[in-house]
């Protein structure tokens, strides 16, 4: 199996975990105000599933398996990577502080436009990660030192989350996605002709 696999894996229910909060935020613009728990789980999510756990392993651990093998981490897609890590942590700080204006009563236009502004920069930076990083990592470690980074995204997820933590997130992301669901798509009228 292929280190980057794993992190496709993570970078999936990171997506679904965004679409989730794309659905709050229509929520929020329909006058709705979500609860308080969910808008908290949401951030535990990605604080510490999206953040400590997932980027932990890219910053811990591929990258500097990256750089040893040679890419430069001064210019190139790693420096760029780990500023959007940044950026991101930010953004998720911003989050964390609207919600809890927001479930304090505040308004919800800007955490809305924050959380899509959010959303937009997780899209791209997984997308540069999958069609930039990931495949020179594939190309550039054999099966070998595969097992070595994937032995070490091990190490550093115990040594950051308390056990049984991945498998929480994950339960918390299914419990929000039917709380939070996809709207049924809306059969397409007839506008004219015969039927």
């Amino acid at each position: 199996m292929e280190a980057t696999a794993l992190l496709k894996a993570e970078h999936s229910s990171v997506k679904r975990m965004l679409a989730v909060l794309e659905r709050v935020c229509g929520r929020i613009e329909r006058g709705d105000r979500p609860a308080t728990y969910d808008l908290e789980g949401i951030v535990e999510f990605l604080q510490v599933f999206a953040d400590r756990h997932h980027h932990g392993k890219e910053e811990g651990v591929l990258f500097p398996a990256l750089v040893a093998a040679g890419l430069p981490r001064s210019v190139g897609p790693i420096p760029v990577l780990l500023a959007e890590h940044d950026e991101a942590r930010a953004c998720v700080r911003g989050l964390a502080e609207g919600f809890r204006s927001f479930s304090a009563g505040g308004d919800g236009t800007r955490i809305v436009d924050d959380a899509r502004a959010f959303i937009s920069l997780l899209i791209l930076h997984i997308r540069k990660e999958e069609i930039v990083i990931f495949p020179i990592a594939d190309e550039r470690f054999n099966a070998l030192r595969q097992g070595v980074l994937i032995e070490g995204f091990k190490r550093l997820a115990a040594g950051r989350l308390e056990e049984g933590a991945v498998h929480r997130f994950l339960r918390m992301l299914e419990r929000l996605e039917r709380a939070y669901p996809t709207a049924p798509a809306l059969p397409l009228e007839r506008t004219s002709g015969p039927a």
